[in-house]
């Protein structure tokens, strides 16, 4: 079968990685399969097939100015439209919101079955965010309601997410997990603390980075031999860093930009915690559980506490409390029975969530 697979870029994050993940599931399993992406050329941070056709699109929306963005949108949907007819597949699919509404408008009248993916919480989603003017995030909305029927299913990666959509879109919506790649045994040479809380994701105000400093400022004294590592690029990151010198606290929590070599820090790290409002499916908490850390995360909407059984492999915190993920750090940095348990626990994952599992599930449904 033949394959169009589009999303806005192939970066660092973790729609990224596992569209690139299903994309290499694909070409291994011999489908003919064309990268459509709406981000200028750059090259793709996780390792691609070399039989994948990549191809980027004329799709410049970085623009403050919002009429430029809506005419920039207007160009990259005719040239999509035309790719995706040129290249004539039996399946597009198409992973993000915005990138599922253009997918959507694009194909209209192909008679090509779209299947389209949502990988954070569908009522939290970027069309909502509040740097969008409200006009826009409406007329977004409805746009959306409008076009997600012509889809020949959306897929969601947790039972939460699916209850986001009204019964007639959730008789087409099927939930499919991310899968936990393979963890590599690094031997990779990087300096790092003997004792340090590991945490990764974009900096954006959704991880929530600032609570984890702060937590990490009310317990930095009791425990002077731990150091916090967060890594991650985004446009919060000079504000972190400048809350991190205002705590006096730069060399206790350092700021790491993204690194092809996240295994040998799950490898070396004591802990790993994630304090996010909101998320899909964390891809970085499976894998920080499948290296065998113990972990923290908040119990946001939604995927956290679909991974963690509180107190058997993990441990969840109310989303944004500041003073209960203080109290879980203290425990979990006092109690080394209580980490060791947590590792033995966490590795499950790896089965629960096994690629070859999830990818059976995928092929079901394009097939």
């Amino acid at each position: 079968m033949k394959f169009v697979l589009v999303i806005d870029s192939l970066g660092p994050g973790g729609a990224e990685r596992n569209m690139t993940m299903l994309a290499n599931h694909l070409a291994k399993t011999g489908h003919d399969v064309h990268f459509l992406l709406f981000s200028s050329e750059e090259t793709p941070f996780y390792p691609l097939n070399n039989k994948i056709f990549l191809e980027y699109l004329d799709f410049k929306r970085r623009s403050e100015n919002f009429l430029r963005k809506v005419c920039a949108a207007i160009r990259g949907l005719r040239e999509l439209r035309k790719r995706i007819k040129s290249i004539r597949p039996d399946r597009v699919i198409s992973f993000m919101d915005q990138a599922n509404i253009i997918t959507l408008l694009a194909t209209t009248g192909l008679k090509i079955d779209v299947i389209i993916s949502e990988r954070v919480n569908p009522s939290r989603s970027s069309i909502t965010e509040r740097s969008i003017p409200k006009i826009v995030r409406v007329l977004l909305g409805l746009i959306r309601k409008a076009v997600y029927h012509k889809a020949k299913y959306i897929v969601v990666q947790t039972e939460g997410a699916k209850l986001c959509f009204s019964e007639r879109l959730q008789a087409k919506t099927v939930v499919i997990p991310n899968p936990v790649r393979e963890i590599k045994k690094s031997t990779a040479p990087i300096r790092l603390p003997d004792k340090f809380i590991l945490s990764v994701g974009r900096l954006t105000a959704q991880k929530r980075f600032d609570l984890l400093i702060d937590a990490f400022a009310k317990i930095a004294e009791e425990f002077p031999e731990w150091q916090l590592l967060i890594v991650g690029d985004g446009p919060l990151k000079r504000s972190l860093q400048r809350q991190i010198e205002n705590l006096d606290l730069s060399q206790r929590i350092r700021l790491k930009e993204n690194t092809s070599e996240i295994d040998a820090l799950f490898s070396k790290a004591g802990l790993f915690v994630i304090c996010s409002d909101y998320e899909g499916f964390p891809n970085v908490l499976l894998e920080a559980m499948a290296s065998g850390l113990p972990v923290i995360a908040t119990n946001c909407e939604y995927g956290p506490s679909e991974i963690i059984d509180h107190g058997t492999n993990g441990l969840l915190v109310p989303a944004g409390d500041c003073e209960a993920l203080v109290n879980a750090i203290k425990k979990m940095l006092s109690d080394s029975q209580l980490r060791d348990k947590l590792k033995i626990n966490a590795v499950t994952v790896k089965e629960r969530y096994n690629i070859n599992k999830i990818f059976k599930t995928w092929d079901h449904l394009l097939n």
